[in-house]
């Protein structure tokens, strides 16, 4: 179970990724359940008030998303990633009975490509699917 920052509280997706992130800001949920579509977000950052989102996605997009986080999952780390002091990052990704979990500050990769491309680029298709 995670609890947002709302306090409700909610089941990790059978199928899905969930996308958890903090910074000096404050930090955010964001969490694609593949079985329903919805892609769900609750941020709290400084200085406003707690927001909620949820989002009906195509079948098309849930896929697209889903191979991505999964691109995440079967990647072999390059290297140290790069590493903000401020910045955390976590990516889940669910499917049934099984998990994959990784951190990172931030996740993805320096300038050389080192640490954790795949991941880095699931981080920003998961961001970019709730605009």
């Amino acid at each position: 179970m995670q609890t947002d920052k709302l306090g409700t509280t909610e089941p990790l997706p059978a199928h899905g990724v969930v996308l958890h992130t903090w910074g000096l800001a404050g930090d955010s949920i964001l969490t694609l359940d593949a079985d329903t579509s919805k892609l769900h977000s609750v941020s709290n950052l400084m200085g406003a008030k707690p927001r909620e989102t949820t989002r009906k996605l195509s079948a098309a997009q849930v896929a697209k998303l889903v191979e991505v986080a999964n691109a995440a999952w079967i990647e072999e780390p390059t290297g140290p990633g790069p590493f903000l002091t401020d910045i955390r990052e976590d990516l889940i990704v669910v499917d049934g009975s099984e998990a994959f979990y990784v951190t990172g500050s931030p996740l993805g990769a320096d300038e050389e490509q080192k640490g954790r491309p795949a991941a880095g680029r699931a981080v920003a298709a998961l961001v970019a699917a709730l605009r």
